[in-house]
């Protein structure tokens, strides 16, 4: 179902490199099938949004949010791995990765069957993990 997503338009790309995703955060439909089609998209073309799907810290509140899930995740490996997106039971070790630029930026903690990355997911943002 993805494939059809290879050949979007340059737009497409400027489009979701200013969307807010605290969109996840807020809405708890985003945990849906439609969303695990997103997420795919996503971390498929992370070679064309690198700054975008990362989990390296790019700010202070990159920094924050990755120092929030230290010791309950690990960083997802995005260079030189496959991953499948079926929907699975979850197992550990959770990985978590950062979507989205600056206030906009969430961290989604993934807990997937092997190589099955997107079997659970679940956003924060910022404000979300400020009392933790």
């Amino acid at each position: 179902m993805v494939e059809n997503f290879e050949n979007l338009p340059g737009a497409v790309y400027d489009d979701i490199r200013h969307f807010d995703f605290r969109f996840f955060v807020s809405h708890p439909q985003a945990h849906s099938y439609p969303c695990h089609i997103v997420l795919q998209w996503l971390f498929l073309q992370r070679a064309h949004l690198p700054d975008l799907v990362r989990t390296d810290a790019k700010s202070t509140s990159d920094q924050q949010l990755i120092d929030k899930c230290r010791g309950v995740a690990r960083p997802l490996e995005l260079h030189g791995r496959r991953y499948s997106f079926s929907q699975r039971a979850p197992v550990h070790p959770p990985r978590y990765a950062l979507l989205g630029h600056g206030a906009q930026t969430v961290l989604i903690i993934l807990c997937g069957d092997g190589d099955d990355m997107f079997g659970e997911f679940t956003f924060y943002s910022l404000e979300m993990l400020g009392d933790i």
